[in-house]
């Protein structure tokens, strides 16, 4: 074989580039965050660091969320990074079920609806006054596991769901926490439940000094 004419033919061929994209679920804090015994000051200062911009995807947290090995503290802060940075408000409960993908933290006794809501919450109450709504207090993995709802035990996300379902099926005639529990929990699937609205979620953390209410819903 000519040796001059295959090195020839070799410089002529174009060059083709491997790209190999590490997903930045891999990079820091991110890292940091999803990694095994990770301290309470060390995940408050991987939480401090991440970005504005939502780069990372909804599985991330999840993930963390479902994941019985993590901490008690590293789940409960994946549940609120998750309806933080990716819920919206007008998110259907359907799609809300999807993002949570089980929640294999949440128990039926952690759940509680009311009709009429008072006192400081981090939702608005008085918005879309003409539609029926409910408020559902969810406690996220609280350090009692007793069957008695107990708000102040950990951090609580507060949701506000508005709406009317696909055969008229009015929010407080078609919803109560055990059928609320097992849509989230993806085991029955009801429609109706399915086109209601998370027109408005915050969040509660009892910490043993002070409360903390995040809005997270966008304000009009």
């Amino acid at each position: 074989m000519n040796v001059n004419y295959l090195r020839t033919s070799l410089l002529a061929m174009p060059l083709v580039f491997i790209s190999c994209t590490i997903p930045i679920e891999n990079h820091p804090p991110f890292s940091a965050i999803t990694g095994s015994n990770i301290s309470s000051n060390a995940l408050q200062t991987a939480l401090r660091q991440l970005p504005n911009t939502v780069e990372e995807s909804p599985q991330f947290w999840t993930r963390i969320a479902n994941d019985p090995s993590k901490g008690v503290e590293q789940r409960r802060t994946a549940i609120l990074q998750l309806f933080q940075r990716h819920i919206k408000r007008g998110t259907k409960l359907k799609n809300l079920a999807g993002l949570l993908d089980g929640a294999e933290w949440l128990r039926l006794e952690d759940i509680q609806l009311s009709r009429t809501h008072s006192g400081p919450e981090p939702i608005d109450t008085t918005i879309y006054n003409s539609l029926p709504f409910a408020v559902a207090d969810i406690r996220l993995l609280p350090e009692s596991k007793t069957p008695e709802f107990k708000k102040d035990d950990g951090s609580v996300i507060v949701l506000r769901i508005d709406g009317v379902g696909s055969e008229g099926v009015a929010v407080d005639q078609g919803i109560d926490e055990g059928k609320l529990f097992e849509f989230l929990k993806q085991t029955k699937m009801v429609p109706e439940i399915g086109a209601m609205i998370v027109s408005d979620f915050g969040s509660v953390e009892f910490l043993p000094q002070t409360i903390i209410f995040n809005e997270y819903g966008i304000r009009k």
